[in-house]
C-alpha cells in the first residue's frame, strides 16, 4: 500500500470536503473493475476512460470497498461525475458509464458484500494472471516501493508458514474470491478476463469488455495503453519458486477461475437515470 505525502493528503481532504454538499446530486459507479493486483487492471481502466461515453473516477483507485469504507456513501459519491454530466454524455453517444478500478477488491474478503449493499447494479470485470507470474511481479513492485527487503524465496515461503504480509501466493487463488463476488451479485454480473490472453491479443477481449458494460464501440479496439511497467518480470521468475505457488494455490487456475458471459446490456439501466431527478448506482 503506498503512502501519500502530508500534503497531498491535506489537499485530498479539501477537496472532498468541498465536494461533500455536492453528493446527492452525483452518481455511483456502474462497473468495477475488481483486479486481481498486478494483471493489468490499470491499463484496462484507462482503456476504458478514453471511451466517448466514459466519465472518469477523480481517483486512479478509490478503496471505498476496502480501506476507506468508513467514509461512507456520501463521500463515495464525491469521487464520480454528477446527474447532469451524465446526462450530457448520453446525449452525445447514447449511453454513459463510469467505474471504479481498484485492483484490491478481488481480494479483499468484505468487498462483495459492501459492493452489494451499495452498488448491485454494477457491472464487474475480474482480471486473472498466471499466480506465479501475479506473484512475482506483486513481489518486484513491493521491493520498487521499499516496503519488501526479502527473496522472493523467502516471502513465499515465509507467507505459506503462516506469517503475515502481502499476501503474494493468496492473492492468486481466484476461485474463492470469484465465488465470494458471484455470491452475492446477479448471474452474468462478472466478466472474467485472463490477463495473458487479454495482452496478447486485446481486439476480442476487449470487444466483450465494452459489450458487457453496454457501451458502443471504442475508439482504439484493439490496442491497450502500458501502465506499471517495470520489467519482464515473467523472464525473471525462479522456476522452483513459481512451482511452489503453482502448488500452492492448486487446480487449473483458468478452469477453477471460471468465466462468466456477458448478461443483458446495463444501457437500459442508465438511460432509465438519465431522465430521473434521482441519481442511483445503477
Amino acid at each position: 500500500m503506498s503512502v501519500l505525502p502530508a500534503w497531498k493528503r491535506a489537499g485530498r481532504a479539501g477537496v472532498d470536503l468541498a465536494l461533500r454538499p455536492t453528493a446527492g446530486r452525483r452518481v455511483l459507479p456502474t462497473y468495477l473493475v475488481l483486479g486481481a493486483q498486478k494483471a493489468g487492471t490499470t491499463s484496462v481502466a484507462a482503456w476504458l476512460e478514453a471511451h466517448p461515453s466514459v466519465l472518469a473516477c477523480r481517483r486512479k483507485e478509490a478503496h471505498y470497498l476496502d480501506r476507506h469504507h468508513d467514509r461512507g456513501e456520501a463521500w463515495y459519491r464525491t469521487l464520480f461525475p454528477t446527474v447532469a454530466a451524465t446526462r450530457a454524455i448520453a446525449a452525445r453517444t447514447g449511453t454513459w458509464a463510469t467505474g471504479d478500478a481498484t485492483p484490491a477488491y478481488l481480494w479483499h474478503p468484505a468487498a462483495p458484500a459492501r459492493a452489494a449493499g451499495v452498488v448491485l447494479d454494477a457491472r464487474l470485470v475480474a482480471l486473472v494472471r498466471e499466480p506465479a507470474a501475479r506473484a512475482f511481479s506483486h513481489w518486484r513492485h513491493e521491493q520498487r516501493a521499499g516496503r519488501e527487503t526479502r527473496s522472493f524465496a523467502a516471502a513465499v515461503a515465509d507467507e505459506l508458514d503462516g506469517g503475515v504480509g502481502p499476501s503474494y501466493v493468496d492473492r492468486g487463488r481466484y476461485a474463492a474470491q470469484l465465488d465470494r463476488w458471484r455470491a452475492v451479485f446477479p448471474p452474468g454480473a462478472l466478466l472474467v478476463v485472463v490477463s495473458e490472453e487479454l495482452f496478447a491479443d486485446p481486439a476480442p477481449g476487449l470487444a466483450r469488455l465494452v459489450t458487457h458494460l453496454g457501451l458502443g464501440p471504442h475508439p482504439r479496439p484493439g490496442t491497450l495503453p502500458k501502465a506499471n511497467e517495470g520489467g519482464d518480470f515473467d523472464t525473471a521468475l525462479p522456476p522452483e519458486v513459481a512451482a511452489t505457488v503453482r502448488a500452492a494455490v492448486g487446480g487449473d487456475w483458468r478452469r477453477s477461475s471460471g468465466d462468466t458471459s456477458p448478461g443483458k446490456s446495463a444501457a437500459a439501466a442508465r438511460s432509465d437515470l438519465s431522465a430521473d431527478e434521482s441519481p442511483t448506482g445503477a
